[in-house]
């Protein structure tokens, strides 16, 4: 496997349908199963979802890291953004473990 083709793959969608056209299930973490990107959460849910507190995550929406549906409090964030935004933060890791796994 090419880290150069991974590192294409620059949303969550994408990489998980590459993880999963090769046969490489439960190599994802587990957040990423908890959350379905039709789900509407907010930061207090987040927070319980990914370990973070309630205000990093408010922080992360006011600074327009975190895509939310308004852009404003009350902050509400759709599942599939959260996914894109944690897989942003992980993916070189995901990539290297995945890497890893195979060789």
């Amino acid at each position: 496997m090419n880290k150069d083709v991974l590192i294409q793959y620059s949303t969550w969608q994408e990489f998980q349908e590459y993880v999963a056209e090769y046969g490489f299930e439960g190599q994802i973490p587990y957040v990423f199963d908890k959350i379905r990107d039709e789900d509407l959460l907010t930061p207090n849910d987040v927070a319980e979802l990914t370990g973070y507190s309630e205000e990093t995550i408010r922080r992360w929406c006011r600074s327009w890291k975190l895509k939310t549906i308004t852009g404003r409090p009350p902050y509400n964030i759709k599942g599939k953004d959260l996914k894109d935004f944690l897989f942003s933060w992980t993916r070189n890791d995901l990539i290297k473990n995945l890497i890893k796994k195979t060789n």
